[in-house]
């Protein structure tokens, strides 16, 4: 997007119940039209350069290692933890140290293809419950299982699989194709990226070398209408003395100043707030002017990744009266804008089993005082919250996450906030659709 003046260009509408909240700017004018633009790649880099690892094995960890050595960082995709407790939480957290993020690869590594919608969806979003309930931290992306996500001769396979991943809130696939052939998603709504192969067991450096000069060299415009991020894939199998022969391509990977080393969840984050983030630039005052930056709210994108500004005609740039850290490049001034300090990720993230058909209240792990429950009667859900603490609540807000037999998929409520005592959120169930595809497999 690019604004002029008080000219404000917008490529894609964001979805209707994103969140979002506004930032004012002063821009403080020097010479020439002011300009303001969001930059593709956070911190105006050329390229955001990352990994996607597949699977949950111990060979993550060893791949983590000789990643971090050289500065590179990259997004585990896993499944669920193993029923006896292996690959579980203090093995996401080692893959997490350093910058690197995780992914979800199904809860138990199914062929979605063979699933009916519903419960394709329960396996999209049981992994991604159980690993964010572990860390702490949203999971914004998805790597297929056997890289299946459609059946050619069943094309409403692909339609619930796409409105799966959507429910349970993913917006970043590390399939390309996906992406960007899928007629189920709206321009922009999923991003992903350019792998590019090492290889799994032995590494083809000339290989790798000569894809990479592809997209870096050759025809980068092109590949940008894609994506601006390239990564790493996809298993890593790697033993013995191949580990020297992925050094020494890591060596030569890391350390360029124009990319920018990200895991998937920052680059999905970043490209989801550079998409529907709106700018707003108010008239010339006598010493300064005023932008209006309205941007996604964190718990939507996923990740903090400040948001990039490209001014031109500007001097510097203030938030709440102080400046903001700027460089320049070429003639315009470079400004990683910050999110707001009351507008920040989750700080705990729970998950808690309901007995089947039950109104039984459950007390919710890591948030002390807090018991739910959830009541079925026909046609409608109620979620009873039941707090107990001395105080209430802030602010609450619920949203019904459904399986795909439902044609809404996302119902949110806001609560304002929570009293101390029993509180009841009560939703109607939206109508169902029909067919075998829809109508199989767990529902709400």
């Amino acid at each position: 997007m690019l604004l002029a003046s008080s000219l404000l260009l917008l490529t894609v509408t964001a979805p209707p119940q994103l969140a979002c909240y506004a930032q004012a700017l002063e821009l403080v004018p020097a010479t020439g039209e002011v300009k303001v633009e969001v930059a593709p790649v956070y911190d105006a880099r050329t390229w955001a350069f990352s990994a996607r690892w597949d699977d949950s094995q111990m060979n993550n960890l060893e791949m983590r290692r000789h990643m971090a050595k050289f500065g590179l960082k990259g997004t585990f995709y896993l499944n669920g933890t193993d029923p006896a407790g292996k690959f579980g939480e203090s093995y996401a957290r080692q893959l997490t140290e350093g910058g690197f993020s995780i992914g979800g690869h199904g809860q138990t590594h199914r062929d979605l293809t063979t699933l009916p919608a519903n419960e394709v969806f329960l396996e999209v979003m049981a992994v991604k419950m159980d690993r964010e309930s572990q860390l702490d931290v949203p999971i914004n992306s998805y790597a297929f299982a056997y890289g299946r996500y459609e059946n050619k001769e069943q094309p409403a396979i692909l339609e619930g699989v796409t409105e799966s991943l959507r429910r349970a809130g993913y917006h970043h696939n590390v399939y390309t194709s996906f992406v960007r052939d899928n007629p189920h998603l709206a321009p922009g709504e999923f991003s992903t990226g350019l792998q590019v192969v090492p290889g799994d067991k032995a590494v083809d450096e000339a290989k790798f070398n000569e894809n990479l000069d592809k997209a870096v060299t050759k025809w980068p415009e092109a590949y940008r209408k894609t994506s601006y991020c390239l990564f790493l894939g996809v298993h890593a199998w790697q033993q013995g003395e191949v580990w020297n022969d992925i050094d020494a391509l890591y060596a030569k990977l890391g350390g360029r100043p124009d990319w920018w080393y990200c895991n998937q969840t920052e680059y999905a984050a970043y490209h989801r707030q550079r998409l529907y983030t709106r700018l707003e630039l108010g008239e010339p005052a006598a010493v300064s002017r005023r932008l209006t930056v309205v941007r996604p709210e964190p718990s939507e994108l996923g990740d903090l990744v400040p948001l990039t500004l490209l001014l031109s005609g500007v001097a510097e740039v203030r938030l709440n009266g102080q400046a903001l850290p700027a460089r320049t490049q070429g003639d315009r001034l470079v400004v990683n804008l910050p999110h707001a300090p009351d507008h920040q990720l989750p700080r705990r993230i729970s998950q808690v089993a309901l007995p089947e058909l039950s109104a039984t209240a459950v007390a919710v792990p890591d948030l002390p005082g807090l018991q739910v429950a959830l009541n079925h009667e026909a046609g409608t859900r109620a979620l009873v919250l039941q707090l107990t603490t001395a105080q209430p609540w802030a602010a609450a807000e619920v949203a019904f996450r459904l399986p795909p037999v439902y044609t809404t998929g996302v119902v949110k409520k806001e609560l304002g906030p929570l009293p101390v005592g029993s509180s009841e959120v009560r939703i109607e169930l939206p109508p169902e659709r029909e067919g075998e595809l829809w109508q199989r497999g767990p529902r709400l």
